[in-house]
């Protein structure tokens, strides 16, 4: 079993909370405004690259279906035509000498805002956020991998969220599922490759707020250290594979993430559109399914423009999967969600 979540797993997590204020105020000795708060801060950090549209505010207006990524892409597009158009250098002698500097500026202006991001995902742990998400959901981690364990499936959990909201809810008995890293001679948390041999595995695959940068590979940090050369992928939907590929542990991820895809009965979708990841979907595309053994399930909003959404990328229509789609009401209760993803089989 392969589950790929997105940033509607953390809004699934917030339906819940809304949907069980009375429960948690009665048995957990919580007021209904240190719920909302919570609710206010997940929603903030789910929605935090959202700053990148008050950063590209004006081309925005200019394309308003464009989301920021796809801007990232359009500009990209444009500085390289430009810096290897023969035709505009003939009009505009050294133009190409301007080029480069822009380039250059853009790049480290999309850093300092990831880095400004990476931050505020710390602050939400060092406020102690973590601690009363896994409070509120205590058995959640626990009621999920035992039954995998007892029904002898060996689960690769994966997702394209930065935060450490998925981490915390699968925790059992205080244990987090492993994602490969372990302490060198130094200390530090690297990847280790016998890590990556385990009956259960959770990936981060486009990076972390914990994951730095530090030379030539990334390790990983404690607790709230402080980063100062984060990994996390966002960029022209395009350029994400080239940088998975650029990095020790994204590149290792998603190769685990390719072998599983080829063997898993069940390929599973929570709160992921897919809209951005050409990556994911070309993984799907190379696969030799076949529609007796292999299931794909949608938990989305509008698990029909998922579907749609692969069908166009695929320029054909999938018939590679049994596709099940589970709409809206299984995110209203976390009970009903459990019961309903383990009665895959």
């Amino acid at each position: 079993m392969t589950i790929l979540t997105g940033n509607g797993f953390n809004y699934m997590i917030m339906n819940f909370i809304k949907n069980s204020i009375s429960n948690y105020t009665n048995e957990l000795n919580l007021t209904q405004e240190e719920l909302n708060d919570l609710n206010d801060k997940i929603q903030e950090i789910t929605a935090l690259w959202k700053e990148f549209d008050k950063f590209f505010k004006d081309l925005m207006k200019e394309y308003p279906t464009l989301n920021s990524e796809e801007i990232i892409k359009m500009i990209n597009l444009v500085l390289n035509f430009l810096s290897n158009s023969d035709t505009l250098e003939k009009l505009i002698p050294d133009c190409k000498e301007h080029i480069a500097p822009i380039k250059l500026g853009m790049e480290k202006a999309i850093g300092e805002k990831i880095l400004e991001i990476c931050n505020k995902f710390r602050t939400f742990e060092q406020s102690d956020n973590y601690k009363l998400i896994k409070k509120l959901f205590p058995n959640f981690g626990d009621k999920i991998r035992s039954s995998l364990t007892e029904k002898n499936i060996q689960p690769l959990f994966l997702t394209t969220n930065y935060d450490g909201i998925e981490d915390t809810i699968l925790t059992n008995h205080g244990t987090f599922i492993p994602d490969g890293f372990g302490k060198n001679k130094h200390g530090d948390l690297v990847l280790i490759e016998d890590n990556l041999n385990k009956d259960e595995l959770f990936f981060h695959i486009h990076g972390s707020y914990k994951f730095k940068k530090d030379f030539y590979e990334t390790i990983k940090l404690r607790q709230t250290s402080e980063n100062l050369n984060p990994l996390m992928i966002f960029n022209q939907p395009e350029l994400k594979k080239k940088q998975i590929m650029e990095d020790n542990v994204l590149r290792e991820y998603f190769y685990i993430f390719e072998e599983k895809l080829k063997t898993c009965k069940n390929f599973i979708i929570i709160g992921n559109s897919l809209k951005n990841e050409p990556h994911i979907i070309e993984l799907l595309k190379k696969q030799e399914f076949n529609d007796e053994h292999h299931n794909l399930y949608i938990y989305d909003n509008n698990p029909e423009q998922v579907e749609k959404t692969i069908n166009k990328k695929f320029r054909r229509k999938i018939i590679h999967f049994n596709i099940k789609k589970i709409n809206t009401e299984i995110f209203n209760n976390s009970e009903k969600f459990i019961d309903n993803l383990l009665s895959i089989n």
